[in-house]
């Protein structure tokens, strides 16, 4: 039995079990993908570095303490009320991984979770495997955290169950050469930032979009064309379902989070970006609220321990 699992190998879960191994405390993270990182990815196109979510991540990241004691502040580039990693943010995601050691079950989904005696908690993966933690830190969007308390506590999969997401193609142009563009009128968000190191200009749109899926290469470069701009160098479509959570950018939602921690059992934290509140633009990715919420999480469950 591991004294903690965490479920969920975005940067949340990511960083809390960093907190964990630093102070040796015993874990295992469960990750559903074939990689850890979660929404959070960057890639190496025609010599351009482009992001998914997270290409421009909050100004708070550059003086967090985490992103100090990992040794990742040269690593950022201050723009205004924002930053961007020098070489993508899949950075942050390699040292991180890099940090942990501790066991990891890849390609394994979590049905749900209860109580034992002794105050030891049960998970049930889909696959059939059952595991105990003497706790359990759920890094997970708010549509998979809602199925994992069913019939454990209900109440919280009934207050899961309003949570909304936008779905939109996040589009990234790659320019050799700086260029001016006009911003698309059905763009939900446009970010431009010229960065030598990774490749030249980069632009990252947000379309709104009701299908599920990236958008193919000829259909990103039709849609550049379709806005007068020149034919880009390099092109990067990402899509990820829960990426644009809606919930967090309402005014009731400090106090429907308040009241979702205070219905969590002793021995389980819930992190991730479905459960920071996000004033900002929704092209800001609120990374260090997320590393916030970790040490939260990592406090709550040394407590419980």
């Amino acid at each position: 039995m591991s004294r903690v699992v965490i479920v969920g190998g975005g940067l949340s879960g990511l960083a809390a079990a960093a907190l964990l191994e630093q102070h040796n405390i015993d874990y295992t993270l469960i990750e559903v993908k074939r990689r850890v990182g979660g929404s959070l990815i960057s890639q190496s196109i025609d010599n351009f570095i482009f992001d998914g979510p997270g290409f421009v991540s909050d100004a708070g990241l550059l003086d967090h303490p985490l992103i100090a004691e990992w040794g990742l502040r040269e690593s950022l580039i201050p723009a205004a009320s924002s930053v961007v990693f020098h070489q993508g943010v899949q950075s942050l995601i390699d040292t991180l991984s890099a940090r942990i050691s501790g066991p990891r079950l890849m390609r394994m989904a979590l049905s749900s979770i209860g109580g034992l005696e002794g105050g030891s908690m049960a998970l049930c993966m889909e696959n059939g495997l059952m595991l105990n933690a003497r706790a359990i830190i759920l890094a997970l969007p708010a549509r998979y955290a809602e199925r994992v308390f069913y019939g454990y506590r209900t109440e919280i999969t009934e207050h899961l169950l309003d949570y909304r997401y936008d779905n939109l193609f996040r589009l990234s142009y790659g320019y050799r050469d700086p260029v001016e563009l006009l911003d698309p009128p059905e763009a939900a968000f446009i970010s431009r930032f010229s960065l030598p190191e990774r490749g030249g200009m980069i632009v990252q749109v947000g379309i709104p979009t009701t299908r599920q899926s990236a958008l193919p290469d000829e259909e990103a470069r039709s849609l550049c064309a379709a806005w007068g701009w020149p034919a880009p160098d390099a092109l990067y479509s990402h899509y990820w379902a829960e990426a644009n959570p809606v919930t967090p950018h309402t005014s009731e939602y400090p106090a429907w989070r308040e009241t979702l921690m205070a219905m969590l059992p002793p021995h389980v934290a819930l992190i991730g970006s479905d459960y920071v509140q996000m004033p900002l633009p929704i092209e800001i990715a609120p990374l260090s609220q997320c590393l916030s919420q970790a040490q939260e999480a990592f406090a709550k469950i040394l407590n419980d321990l």
